[in-house]
């Protein structure tokens, strides 16, 4: 019965949409590397520049595709109010790490925020 409840509480897993279940593992790689960032090769780079939302696994809770949709909304509607990530999470009496988390997606958005 135990080993039932178990089996039970698993998240169901889907891949990854920011870097697609692992296919662009790169998605946070800058712009402009700098040359040490070159010389420590392509193994030690991806695992440097892993994806934010599944920290390279390729693949996140169910849930989070729904996280990453809302999360979006949430930071169209901020931007549409001409409002910085610092500024809004100030006005909303949150931390700014935890308004870029909700709106990448990596935690549940809270979606009666209103700017």
């Amino acid at each position: 019965m135990r080993k039932v409840e178990i089996e039970d509480s698993k998240e169901k897993m889907i891949r990854c949409p920011k870097c697609d279940g692992g296919k662009n593992p790169l998605v946070n790689f800058p712009a402009f590397p700098n040359k040490k960032m070159l010389e420590v090769g392509e193994d030690k780079l991806m695992e440097m520049f892993a994806c934010l939302l599944c920290k390279g696994k390729g693949e996140v809770p169910d849930q989070t595709a729904s996280w990453v949709e809302n999360g979006k909304i949430l930071k169209d509607l901020r931007i549409e109010k001409r409002l910085t990530l610092r500024k809004a999470a100030k006005a909303l009496n949150i931390l700014a790490s935890k308004l870029s988390e909700m709106e990448r997606g990596s935690k549940e958005p809270d979606m009666s925020i209103q700017y």
